[in-house]
């Protein structure tokens, strides 16, 4: 699934006004930068799929914008 989407989002344009290359994005932030829904952002971060941080196994999700990059153009 990663890969079919991260496939599906190359080329397009996303607004990276809200994100700042050292400022870390929560799952809703994430999944607007990327235009995934949440849900599917979570089954990517449950896969290990796509790069993120947590503290801990139910704690919340973080994901930088230079790693969705990465990921996004197939380098992550």
């Amino acid at each position: 699934i990663g890969e079919d989407l991260a496939g599906r989002l190359t080329g397009l344009r996303f607004d990276t006004s809200s994100a700042t290359p050292d400022r870390w994005l929560r799952t809703r932030e994430a999944a607007e930068y990327l235009a995934v829904s949440v849900s599917e952002l979570h089954r990517l971060a449950a896969a290990g799929r796509i790069p993120h941080a947590q503290d801990g196994p139910g704690a919340a999700l973080f994901f930088h914008p230079r790693e969705l990059d990465a990921w996004r153009r197939g380098e992550a």
